[in-house]
């Protein structure tokens, strides 16, 4: 199950190193800031949820109680001293908007050629091929309906999608 941690202030990458050393799955999802600097722009990251990793382990196996003192870890997110479980759907919906380095997916990380599964809205279960997308966060997806190939148009924000799959 996924259970959220509270890392100590500046620690992050200290605590997602010795977690994972440790065997640990985690994940720290992260958005993309673009802003200028004098004539240019410059991309930075940040924390989706600042000062909070989400890790994956079994409560009923004694090993996580070393995630307490892992090196950057402050404490584990818990009630009545029992660690707090993340519900799945949550950490799976993240997940599928985000890409294997913990960053959010955009139009730009879209490639065409590639099939994927649209999980959210009146299309939900269909599974197309991105054709092309365009600066508005818009792709244009082929998909088999029915018997023909039909070409459609979907934004990405307002969107669940599977991609690569």
């Amino acid at each position: 199950m996924w259970y959220l941690l509270q890392h100590k202030p500046n620690k992050q990458n200290i605590a997602l190193e010795n977690l994972k050393r440790q065997g640990f799955e985690t994940f720290y999802p992260l958005l993309e800031n673009t802003r200028r600097t004098n004539a240019r722009f410059k991309k930075s990251f940040s924390p989706l949820f600042p000062g909070y990793i989400f890790v994956f382990f079994n409560i009923e196996d004694s090993g996580w109680i070393k995630i307490k003192y892992t090196i950057g870890v402050s404490r584990i997110v818990s009630f009545n001293s029992v660690p707090s479980q993340v519900p799945v759907d949550i950490i799976l919906a993240l997940q599928q908007k985000y890409n294997r380095s913990n960053k959010l997916f955009s139009a730009k990380n879209i490639k065409t050629g590639v099939n994927t599964k649209i999980l959210k809205g009146p299309l939900s279960g269909f599974v197309g091929k991105i054709e092309e997308y365009d600066a508005k966060s818009r792709i244009k997806i082929l998909l088999e309906f029915m018997g023909n190939q039909k070409r459609i148009s979907i934004n990405v924000d307002k969107t669940d999608l599977i991609y690569g799959d």
